[in-house]
């Protein structure tokens, strides 16, 4: 009986597939040396570099510019870089833009998108940067300082137009102030100090955030009406630290060391969780119908926080070691609830006309059930 096995014709199966296989490669020689299959970055983003040659220098189409090597523009009645089309970035590499012309750089009227990068931007007796004409630029990670004339005090390091994004900039020793941003703007994690005007300037309906000024000659930080105002700090000044005007938001700010008062507040702004501190006149100021809570008023030469106008609420604030009165409560119709006042010169609390209060508890003792209630010791 003839017995059928599988692995009788396996050698000869292994044999058909292999040459099959074989077969099919085609030669091996490659038809010659790879080619490139990545962009350049020219091809990504095309890039025209500028060196001190170009300059001055006036930019009349779109498009991307970088600087070579820093740059001293010697003629003095000329600006650095003129920017007169629209959608232009020029990459400072670096590098610092200086001379003794009118402005570092500066964009016609109605300019947009102009961004202005990663750099320093020295002397000029105007304005480092001027783009207050144009809307929706850009200053980012750039460093302006020694701007302007003394006989013009519009002049500033940075200037921005409407719509405007100022961040990661230092603005330090100009005639002017030391960053000027429009109208619906955003100035974040900047720094300006030792400007001859204020520090620090938004337009309406701006934000600043993470910023800093100080040794400023004017006003630290100030902020136009509906404008919001987070973590910023404004110490040493002239004249006051941190100014806003109507409708604005101020949150977790702090005013310290200056010249007169710590902050002043304008009618119908929230102003929360912030600390006055050794400022040379009053802590806050205090105009109308606003609303004060959880802040701290401490160590200033005045008074922890003074009312200028009426219908305000003030609630949950606390007033320590200040040189006249913690809270000095004038015009009408002011609420003053759960507040505490601590070794004020002048005394805890004064009214002036007729005021909405809780009951002022200044001595020791089992603590009053009346949940309004202020304190003064």
């Amino acid at each position: 009986m003839r017995i059928f096995s599988p692995f009788t014709h396996l050698p000869t199966l292994f044999f058909i597939c292999l040459t099959t296989l074989i077969s099919a490669q085609g030669p091996l020689t490659p038809p010659g040396p790879p080619a490139p299959n990545m962009k350049t970055l020219d091809q990504i983003e095309p890039r025209t570099p500028l060196k001190s040659a170009d300059f001055p220098l006036t930019i009349t189409a779109a498009g991307s510019y970088y600087l070579t090597e820093n740059v001293n523009v010697i003629a003095s009645s000329a600006s650095g870089i003129n920017v007169n089309s629209n959608n232009v970035t020029i990459d400072l590499g670096g590098f610092t833009l200086s001379g003794n012309g009118i402005n570092g750089i500066i964009c016609l009227a109605n300019a947009t998108n102009i961004t202005i990068a990663n750099g320093g931007v020295l002397g000029w007796t105007s304005n480092g940067i001027d783009l207050s004409l144009g809307r929706n630029c850009k200053v980012i990670g750039v460093t302006t300082w020694n701007s302007g004339n003394l006989a013009d005090n519009s002049t500033a390091g940075i200037k921005g137009g409407a719509a405007c994004i100022v961040e990661n900039c230092t603005s330090r020793g100009n005639a002017g102030s030391g960053i000027v941003a429009g109208a619906y703007s955003t100035v974040s994690h900047c720094t300006a100090s030792d400007n001859v005007q204020d520090g620090i300037f938004a337009g309406e309906s701006s934000a600043i955030d993470y910023c800093a000024a100080n040794n400023n000659s004017f006003f630290g930080i100030q902020a136009n009406s509906g404008s919001t105002m987070t973590a910023c700090a404004s110490s040493h000044n002239t004249v006051i630290g941190i100014l806003v005007s109507s409708g604005c938001t101020v949150i977790g700010c702090v005013a310290s060391f200056n010249t007169s008062a710590g902050f002043e507040i304008d009618f119908a702004c929230n102003v929360t969780n912030c600390s006055a501190y050794a400022n040379g006149g009053d802590g806050f100021i205090l105009n109308a119908v606003s609303r004060f809570t959880n802040n701290v008023s401490s160590s200033n030469s005045s008074n922890g926080y003074l009312t200028e106008g009426d219908h305000n609420v003030i609630e949950g604030n606390s007033a320590f070691d200040n040189g006249m009165f913690g809270f000095n409560i004038n015009f009408n119709s002011n609420l003053t609830v759960k507040n505490t006042a601590l070794r004020n010169t002048s005394g805890g609390f004064t009214f002036f006309g007729p005021q909405y209060s809780g009951v002022i508890i200044s001595t020791s003792g089992v603590i009053s059930a009346d949940p309004w209630a202020n304190f003064a010791f």
